[in-house]
C-alpha cells in the first residue's frame, strides 16, 4: 500500500469512491433519489473545488495499490477551538476492508497533525445509525462527546442524529490503534 497526498487531479477518483461508500453505508439515511441518481455528479463537483481550493489547513491522504484508489481521509487542522482538528472523511473500499487500510491513514493523519505542531486533539462527526464505524472509532480510543440533529435536505433527506468522535490525545491514538 503506497499512501501519498492527494493533488487536483485525484478528484475524480476520490468523488467515485465517496459516491461508492455513502451509498453502501447511508441508504435509509440520505434519500434513495440521491444516492441512486445524483450522487456521482454531486460528488465530483464537491471534490473538484475542494481540492482546487484546498489550503494549508487541508490534509487529504491517499490509499493506493497498483495505482488503484483503496481509500482516503480528509483532516483539517486548527478547526475547532474546543474539538481541535476536524476529520471530515475516511472511507475504505469494501475490497480492502478489515485489512488496516483505515487504522493506516488514521495513524498517517495523526503523524501529520504532529508534525505540524497542530491541535492536540481532533475529531468527527459519524451517523448515530452507523453502528459499526462508531465501533471502530471506540475501539481505536475515540469516545463520544455528545449527539446532534443533522440536516439532510441538501442530500433529499430530512434530519438524523449525529454523533461528535473525540480522540484527546494524538499519541494515545497511535498507541490504542495498534
Amino acid at each position: 500500500m503506497i499512501f501519498t497526498p492527494a493533488t487536483k487531479s485525484d478528484a475524480i477518483t476520490i468523488a467515485h469512491l465517496h459516491a461508492t461508500s455513502w451509498k453502501e453505508h447511508y441508504r435509509g439515511i440520505y434519500s434513495d433519489d440521491y444516492l441512486d441518481k445524483e450522487i456521482f455528479i454531486e460528488r465530483t463537483a464537491f471534490w473538484k473545488d475542494r481540492l482546487e481550493n484546498a489550503t494549508e489547513s487541508l490534509f487529504v491522504l491517499l490509499a493506493k495499490e497498483r495505482d488503484k484508489l483503496c481509500g482516503f481521509i480528509v483532516l483539517s487542522k486548527n478547526y475547532d477551538k474546543k474539538w481541535g482538528a476536524y476529520l471530515d472523511n475516511i472511507h475504505v473500499a469494501k475490497t480492502v476492508r478489515g485489512q488496516g487500510v483505515g487504522r493506516q491513514l488514521m495513524e498517517k493523519s495523526v503523524a501529520w497533525l504532529r508534525d505540524q505542531n497542530a491541535d492536540t486533539q481532533f475529531y468527527l462527526w459519524v451517523f448515530e445509525a452507523n453502528v459499526t464505524a462508531r465501533a471502530i472509532y471506540k475501539k481505536w480510543g475515540g469516545y463520544e462527546a455528545e449527539t446532534c440533529p443533522f440536516d439532510l435536505e441538501k442530500h433529499g433527506g430530512g434530519s438524523t442524529q449525529s454523533v461528535r468522535i473525540v480522540w484527546t490525545e494524538l499519541s494515545g491514538f497511535i498507541e490504542l490503534s495498534k
